[in-house]
């Protein structure tokens, strides 16, 4: 949920129960969006997801920039996990073609922790570079097909690693 604050803000609330040892039993995430002059947005929030073995916080902020028909953003999470924190980087890029659900982007994550979190193995991981491209258009009113493709390289355990080659076609309704 994206509740708007004023006219040059906004908020992002999340919250979710689960019932088995592998998604979190408990979550809930918020982060406030503050749009300044020129087109510069700037983000601060956080997640929690608590595990049956770990609690996991994660603390985030993003810088973005539109200019003209393109989106430009840099986001840095830092995990917090018992008594370890580990930094990942996340940069996006998106072309834009006459309306907000037609677009064609680029992103690229290095670090540990995964930009969505799934299960907390996901989370542990050593580290991960990913590399992804995804189009976006609308195929009648409030309906939108998504086309992505992402590559992941993880070191799960240390000095082995698995890549992973991921193809999402996505059909969404807007209600």
């Amino acid at each position: 949920m994206y509740p708007r604050i004023t006219e040059r803000s906004y908020g992002y609330l999340n919250a979710g129960v689960g019932s088995n040892n592998i998604f979190p039993s408990f979550r809930f995430g918020g982060e406030l969006y503050q749009v300044f002059s020129r087109a510069f947005e700037l983000s601060a929030g956080i997640r929690f997801l608590a595990y049956e073995t770990a609690d996991v916080w994660v603390y985030t902020g993003s810088v973005s920039k539109y200019h003209r028909n393109y989106w430009l953003s840099y986001r840095a999470l830092v995990t917090a996990i018992e008594n370890e924190q580990t930094l990942t980087h996340q940069i996006n890029a998106r072309r834009y073609f006459g309306s907000r659900y037609h677009y064609v982007g680029l992103w690229a994550v290095y670090g540990n922790a995964p930009v969505q979190f799934v299960t907390l193995n996901e989370i542990r991981r050593l580290n991960s570079s990913i590399g992804g491209l995804d189009y976006q258009f609308s195929i009648a009113t409030h309906t939108t097909l998504r086309v992505a493709t992402e590559f992941q390289r993880e070191e799960f355990i240390e000095n082995e690693f698995r890549n992973r080659l991921s193809i999402e076609l996505t059909l969404a309704k807007r209600f």
